[in-house]
């Protein structure tokens, strides 16, 4: 991901992906027999903010953290709801979660993590030739049930929003 800051005046507009490195052109990887390494979906995101300094940040993000960076980049103080993080946060641990067909996977930098509810699935490395670590793996199961959990909960409670305090 990165935060953009024009160069001049006005900039030249290229094709799309144009000025990225090879490993972030997803449709590459997508037309081969590659397509099943979670490293095969994913693309860039380019946060425009002038007022900033640009910089690059490589970080596992998903859409829902886009909401949270925006309303950081923008200086946004007051409370607001949202299941994301915010992209240049510390904080929490770099993952993206999602459910398909009742299996949970999650998505780390260096591993991704499939877990159906009550036990792993299974652990694929990120990197080409790398073993699976289990230490991180629990870690990862652990946030992916509080994500789980968190979301059901709010769900089922209503708690989708900030609710003003009352005097």
């Amino acid at each position: 991901m990165m935060v953009a800051k024009p160069q001049g005046p006005r900039q030249k507009r290229g094709r799309p992906g144009e000025g990225l490195s090879e490993g972030w052109r997803s449709s590459d990887t997508l037309r081969g027999s590659k397509g099943n390494r979670p490293i095969d979906y994913w693309v860039p995101l380019v946060y425009y903010a002038p007022w900033l300094e640009g910089r690059t940040v490589e970080r596992v993000t998903q859409h829902i953290d886009i909401l949270p960076t925006v309303i950081e980049l923008m200086g946004h103080t007051d409370p607001f709801f949202a299941f994301g993080h915010t992209a240049f946060g510390t904080t929490v641990p770099p993952f993206s979660i999602w459910s398909n067909n009742g299996i949970y996977t999650i998505t780390g930098d260096v591993q991704q993590v499939q877990f159906d509810g009550e036990r792993i699935l299974g652990v694929v490395p990120i990197a080409d030739g790398s073993a699976p670590d289990a230490v991180l793996a629990a870690e990862m199961e652990l946030h992916l049930k509080a994500a789980v959990q968190q979301f059901n909960g709010r769900m089922n409670r209503s708690e989708l929003t900030i609710k003003p305090q009352l005097p």
